[in-house]
């Protein structure tokens, strides 16, 4: 993540973020979760980390703060728990006629600090919007996910793909910059 600096208006890393994450296929039932989190804080790099592994209805493993303080797990979850960061793919395979005007919430595990949490994706309407120099159609979707906002495009059509984020005050805008949809081998 980077942000611009003034007064010469350049930019700045200021949050790195290694994670790998294994979910199961059907139904995306979290396996493990490993990452690794580096924050700028002006005075240097601050590293929270994180190994969790899915055992049934339970979870277990390491959470260590920015401050090297750590927590060890060993909790039950909630049934059909989701990973945090898979609440955009849960929501990009939901097969309905129409989201507008709908909810979705999911019960998301978040690895980074080790708590459950909801998930609430509100589809706001539909926009067509220019992304990398294309017209989209895209569903426009407020998420609320732990004491966090955002708006999120995602294309109308399956899989939808998230295309454009936005933080809740603007100062944060990720967008595609390059859409490729790869065919599957042939004969």
């Amino acid at each position: 993540t980077s942000e611009r600096t003034e007064p010469f208006g350049t930019w700045q890393t200021v949050r790195r973020e290694r994670v790998r994450s294994m979910v199961a296929a059907q139904g995306l039932r979290p396996i493990s979760s490993r990452g690794q989190v580096s924050t700028w804080s002006g005075q240097g790099w601050q590293e929270a980390e994180y190994d969790v592994r899915f055992e049934g209805d339970r979870v277990v493993g390491i959470v260590t703060d920015s401050a090297g303080r750590g927590l060890e797990l060993d909790r039950l979850l909630p049934s059909g728990v989701l990973l945090r960061e898979m609440g955009d793919l849960a929501f990009a395979t939901l097969v309905v006629d129409s989201l507008v005007g709908r909810s979705v919430e999911f019960e998301t595990f978040d690895p980074r600090t080790g708590q459950v949490g909801s998930d609430r994706y509100d589809v706001l309407g539909t926009e067509t919007i220019q992304v990398a120099g294309v017209s989209r159609s895209v569903l426009r979707v407020n998420i609320a996910s732990g004491l966090s906002n955002e708006t999120v495009y995602f294309e109308r059509r399956l899989p939808r793909i998230a295309v454009r984020r936005v933080s809740q005050d603007g100062s944060f805008v990720e967008e595609v910059t390059r859409l490729e949809m790869l065919g599957a081998p042939g004969p």
